[in-house]
């Protein structure tokens, strides 16, 4: 009983994934998913994403962010002098200009890889579009995901240049509002986005932030 009400919740999810408007467009653009747009939208409205500028994106995989950073520098026929690379645990494949971290951004020999390959500079726009395994009970993803706010944000102490900017996801819930009072600590411009792309229903929000107090 519990199985078949576990395969016709994912049939239920599969069927609206396909039939999704986004995913569909996706696919038309050549993006490898959805989550594109959500950058997207967030980037005509705040324009985070222009020439002369270094980016890190974190949890790029399967790496539609970096595809949006690509495109819009137009990195597969320019030169960009700064670097623009993408980090995630799991492989991705190559995008034009961007290069790519396998690891772990908490870990030392990872952040190590980071600093030798942006040549010691800080950073000017990291984005985060990280999100643990869903457990499904809100409460508990809402924990984990903003938990990995937490961790960016530590990152961005270190690794953003001062007028900088962080665009990270997290999720309504516990321990949400504590997680924007502690970016509005760190940075001098805290906003939340939450984009038409986002999924209904969906608790994501994110937030973007500028200019390091420090």
């Amino acid at each position: 009983m519990v199985s078949d009400l576990a395969n016709n919740s994912k049939n239920l999810w599969i069927k609206k994934h396909l039939s999704d408007s986004y995913v569909k467009k996706a696919k038309l653009l050549g993006f490898r998913s959805r989550a594109a747009f959500k950058l997207i939208e967030i980037d005509k409205n705040s324009n985070l994403i222009k020439p002369g500028i270094s980016v890190l994106d974190l949890g790029a995989a399967p790496g539609s962010w970096s595809q949006v950073v690509s495109k819009k520098i137009n990195l597969s026929q320019i030169h960009h002098k700064k670097v623009i690379a993408a980090l995630d645990l799991l492989p991705i494949q190559p995008i034009d200009g961007v290069k790519f971290i396998q690891g772990d951004f908490t870990e030392v020999k990872t952040i190590e890889k980071i600093v030798e390959i942006f040549n010691g500079e800080k950073i000017d726009l990291i984005l985060s579009d990280i999100s643990p395994t869903l457990s499904g009970i809100n409460a508990v993803d809402a924990v984990r995901i903003n938990e990995l706010g937490e961790l960016v944000l530590d990152f961005c102490k270190t690794h953003l240049s001062s007028r900088g900017c962080i665009l990270v996801k997290t999720f309504h819930g516990s321990g949400h509002s504590q997680l924007i009072d502690k970016y509005k600590k760190v940075f001098s411009s805290v906003f939340k986005r939450k984009p038409d792309s986002s999924r209904s229903g969906s608790a994501e929000v994110f937030v973007l932030a500028k200019n390091l107090r420090f």
